[in-house]
């Protein structure tokens, strides 16, 4: 992203032009041979040709209402995916287009990490912990991979922000200061008027939040406003999918914490928050109703409307074996990853090869979903820093995001929860994205983090030196599950390793280990339809090897296999 904000550079995938006509037939005069990945052609192909044909009505003083360029015409300004009336989208207007990608991406990066850091800070973390939490989240896995659908990207950053704003709601107007003792040791006292020091509490013991003396902070109206105009910013940026998961997290975050003020008996307190947050909501979709409004007619006509089952909405979502990609981001290959490392002549080779449906490929991805698709990587430090976070006396706001990323996984992965959302939602039942849950389960588990990452200062370990000793088994846990994890697919390949016969120095050479099928480990993707010699049913990629047979014997054989 960083060379895209020089003079004269781009981020735009301008290579996959070159996989189509007419450009195609001008690849070898331009050099192309391969696109560097071709899963993002969408930026290209669909919302260059949107922000292009948007600036030039605005220039000619008309809003880009009708597109006559596809079939017979189209409602454009109605499909809002264009993102012709986000405030911040004008950079694509005043900005030389190719280059205007790259500068509303970074801003919307760091607006991303300004919010989870607020975010984080509300809650209580230390500073170290806000930044954590901000760069966690600004670069998390599923903001990543939506990098070239900057829709997606200026809809989902606004989420930290309008938590941000229920959360203060709900703490009273006031500051960050009433949590920020959750890190001081076991015990505090309150500092409210009257109490003078006197009355020592446990910190933790209460489901809720209360102010901590006089803070800083605006009236409740003022954060209605702001959270109104945060809704209608995040609809208007374009992705409306998105929108709707940003709200039905802000919804459920919401109603978890205010079960805990109901918990605590604060009932009125409770309704009122409950109707500022609703209010919220109707303001906010009443600012971007010049988008809404058509768009709920536009939807009506969706060719998805009854067409999409439940089995078939539900098969797009993450697979068991992704697991893995929470820790290893990589593990199913890469689309912009062309070549391997040969590890025994340390030779770079090419991956292409033809997959068992007959499909030519050229890069290392493998699996049954795609990397856009299949990716839900925050970090493993991000990870571990939760679950101490979570271990160690989690205040109402961190517990409530717990509950969040739970569901969210429970949502991303399709388990029948999801069925609830389908059918009691309308229209989820035209979506085919189920494991974009992830992208609440990033943010909630990158807040964690910085409010864990607190739990780790000098001073808290000094009171609760468990601390130390907890986070450094769950460092050495989370070791050992990685290991696991990765090592479980080449359980085979690793025992006829260490059963190997040694190879005599006469068969070390290229030609040597072709005549006797000496062990030659490749990437996934170098034969995704072959395991021993047999084919897989269904062409699930694995990793193949060619076995060791020297002196009449098979070593998967001498392991049992």
């Amino acid at each position: 992203m960083g060379r895209g904000l020089l003079p004269g550079q781009a981020l735009l995938p301008i290579d996959d032009l070159f996989l189509y006509p007419p450009w195609r037939a001008h690849a070898a005069e331009y050099g192309v041979q391969l696109p560097h990945n071709p899963l993002i052609a969408d930026a290209i192909l669909q919302n260059y040709s949107w922000k292009q044909f948007a600036a030039g009505a605005y220039a000619a003083g008309q809003f880009p209402l009708w597109n006559p360029f596809i079939l017979g015409g189209q409602p454009f300004l109605a499909a809002a995916q264009n993102g012709s009336l986000y405030p911040f989208g004008v950079l694509f207007f005043v900005l030389p287009l190719p280059q205007a990608y790259a500068w509303f991406l970074a801003l919307h990066l760091w607006l991303g990490a300004l919010f989870a850091c607020w975010l984080t800070r509300t809650l209580g973390a230390t500073r170290l912990g806000g930044m954590l939490a901000g760069i966690t989240f600004g670069f998390c896995g599923y903001l990543v991979v939506s990098f070239l659908w900057p829709m997606v990207v200026s809809t989902a950053i606004w989420l930290p922000a309008l938590l941000a704003v229920i959360e203060r709601l709900i703490q009273g107007g006031g500051g960050r200061g009433q949590e920020q003792v959750r890190f001081a040791g076991p015990e505090v006292r309150d500092q409210g008027p009257g109490a003078e020091g006197t009355a020592a509490r446990s910190v933790g013991a209460d489901l809720s939040v209360r102010p901590k003396g006089r803070t800083r902070g605006c009236a409740p109206t003022g954060w209605v406003a702001l959270g109104a105009a945060i809704v209608g910013l995040q609809f208007l940026a374009g992705h409306l999918e998105m929108s709707l998961y940003l709200l039905l997290t802000a919804g459920l975050y919401t109603a978890v914490r205010l079960l805990g003020e109901i918990w605590a008996g604060r009932w009125p307190r409770t309704v009122g928050v409950g109707l500022a947050a609703l209010t919220m909501v109707g303001l906010g979709a009443a600012l971007a109703a010049i988008q809404l409004v058509p768009f709920g007619e536009v939807i009506g006509s969706n060719v998805r409307v009854g067409w999409t089952s439940y089995s078939e909405a539900a098969g797009y979502a993450l697979s068991r074996d992704r697991l893995i990609g929470f820790l290893v981001p990589d593990y199913f290959g890469n689309p912009s990853h062309h070549t391997y490392l040969d590890l025994l002549d340390g030779q770079v080779r090419s991956v292409e090869h033809v997959r068992a449906n007959g499909e030519q490929r050229s890069d290392t991805e493998w699996g049954g979903q795609n990397y856009v698709e299949g990716t839900a990587y925050v970090g493993v430090l991000p990870l571990l820093l939760a679950l101490v976070g979570l271990s160690v006396r989690p205040s109402a706001g961190a517990r409530a995001l717990a509950i969040v990323a739970g569901v969210s996984l429970l949502l991303a992965f399709g388990t029948p929860l999801y069925a609830v959302l389908f059918y009691g939602v309308p229209g989820v039942n035209q979506l085919h994205t189920p494991f974009r849950w992830v992208y609440p389960f990033s943010l909630c588990a990158a807040v964690l983090a910085g409010l864990g990452a607190g739990t780790l200062g000098p001073s808290a370990v000094r009171a609760r030196p468990g601390v130390l000793v907890g986070a450094g088994g769950a460092v050495l846990g989370a070791a050992l599950v990685v290991a696991l994890l990765v090592g479980l697919p080449f359980r085979e390949a690793i025992v006829a390793f260490f059963l190997r016969v040694p190879e005599p120095a006469g068969l070390r050479s290229a030609a040597g280990r072709e005549r006797t099928g000496a062990l030659v480990c490749r990437p996934p993707a170098y034969d995704d339809h072959h395991r021993r010699g047999g084919r897989l049913a269904g062409g699930r990629p694995v990793l193949v090897w060619d076995r060791v047979q020297l002196g009449g014997r098979d070593p998967l054989a001498r392991a049992g296999a």
